[in-house]
């Protein structure tokens, strides 16, 4: 005897949906409540302003990644800073002879990508800081550019490393580094004239909170907010190792009394952050949206179960039909 098993137009209904959602929305990547996914090598916070996405700056970055920019971005800033640039040894092999230049600070930029559509996968990378020359040959310190490039590969914002060493005029202090000369790196901002070369410090960074080119999303980065390090600094004379750094800072030089001189391996390595807002789900919305499911997927899904709905009614008319008859 042949059986079968007979659904309503209701219990069709929710067993339609019920399978779709279940196998039809892929799972999501690892993502922070209200800020969406997070990329691979960077990392991801949320505060009660905003959401900021970092490559750089943290243990173990990727120094390149992807983001898509997600649905419902009403506010979209980057923070760009290049890589700083390496020491320099002015006149022979690990800086024996007394002479050295720090390395030059990262630039700093700014881009409101606010009109980017959402959908847009960007292309992230943040500068590698410049390496040391340790052997007296002229080599190569400039630091890596940080930047983010759109679809085809177009540029949306970029930050250059730093372009050289010293800057800062030179330093002979005498009792300390009895021979030669050294000097500190020039920093992302304006050079001040009136720094000497001697100080510990080479030239000033950037604070976004006081700097009038930066975007609002920013301009909570006070020197505190940054722990005291500035981004972009000019690379620093000092007779310690320093314990302190921010993105894009200049490689250090350090003098001995004996008059040599050591050196930081690179100057630090640049960043990129992205700060977006997100307009508010209302309550309704999100129920569905913890499905995973677009909006364009749940209409879909509403329209075919109303076909199916419609079917199943025009299907029962011909069975009542049968049973008057009989």
């Amino acid at each position: 005897m042949k059986t079968s098993t007979k659904l309503g137009a209701g219990a069709s209904l929710t067993f339609l949906l019920s399978s779709l959602l279940t196998t039809g929305v892929a799972a999501n990547a690892e993502t922070v409540e209200g800020c969406g996914e997070i990329p691979d090598g960077a990392a991801l916070i949320k505060t009660d302003k905003y959401c900021e996405i970092i490559f750089g700056s943290f243990p173990n970055p990727s120094q390149t990644g992807t983001w898509t920019v997600p649905q419902g971005v009403i506010s979209l800033q980057a923070l760009l800073v290049g890589g700083g640039a390496g020491a320099n040894d002015g006149g022979g092999e690990d800086f024996a002879s007394g002479w050295g230049y720090s390395g030059d600070g990262g630039k700093v930029s700014y881009a409101d990508l606010t009109s980017t559509k959402a959908g847009t996968e960007l292309f992230i990378r943040f500068g590698a800081g410049g390496l040391t020359d340790f052997a007296g040959n002229g080599a190569s310190v400039v630091g890596g550019t940080s930047e983010i490039l759109g679809p085809g590969g177009i540029s949306l914002a970029s930050a250059l490393g730093g372009q050289g060493t010293g800057g800062a005029g030179v330093c002979t202090a005498p009792g300390v580094f009895n021979r030669g000369f050294l000097a500190v790196g020039i920093g992302a901002a304006a050079f001040d004239d009136g720094l000497e070369a001697c100080e510990e410090f080479g030239s000033k960074g950037i604070v976004p909170a006081e700097d009038p080119n930066s975007t609002s999303l920013f301009k909570d980065l006070t020197l505190e907010a940054l722990n005291g390090a500035a981004l972009g600094n000019g690379g620093i004379l000092s007779s310690s190792v320093p314990s302190v750094f921010g993105s894009g800072w200049g490689a250090w030089i350090k003098g001995s009394l004996d008059g040599s001189v050591t050196a930081a391996p690179s100057g630090a390595s640049g960043s990129v952050s992205l700060r977006y807002v997100l307009e508010e789900v209302p309550v309704e919305e999100e129920e569905l949206a913890d499905t995973g499911a677009s909006e364009e997927q749940l209409s879909n899904l509403a329209k075919t179960a109303a076909l199916i709905a419609g079917l199943g009614a025009l299907m029962l008319i011909p069975a009542r039909r049968r049973r008057n008859r009989a």
